[in-house]
């Protein structure tokens, strides 16, 4: 049931089981999920926050601990290029930002 709320629009109730399984399991972006959910990303971290959940947006890997894992991919797959990297990066369970 969502709160009252007399000025502006309804609150959105946002399933978080839902947010975190679309993030660990799908590998979604925030902002991909933020535009499947139909808000921002920035409303999803609120909600997280509110409701005591860890909010992850950035890693505390190291730059060394990065290229260790990164070569040990490359010297599985030698032949693949930077997307296929990415994605077999971040299906190890690491997670980082595209430039």
């Amino acid at each position: 049931m969502a709160a009252s709320n007399p000025v502006g629009r309804p609150l959105l109730e946002i399933d978080l089981d839902g947010v975190e399984f679309l993030r660990s399991s799908l590998l979604l972006s925030w902002p991909k999920i933020a535009e499947l959910l139909g808000t921002t990303g920035q409303t999803i971290h609120r909600k997280l926050e509110q409701d005591g959940r860890s909010v992850e947006f950035y890693s505390n890997t190291t730059d060394a601990q990065l290229d260790i894992e990164l070569q040990r991919i490359i010297q599985r797959h030698p032949n693949d290029g930077e997307v296929l990297l990415y994605w077999s990066f971040m299906k190890s369970g690491n997670s980082c930002t595209q430039k």
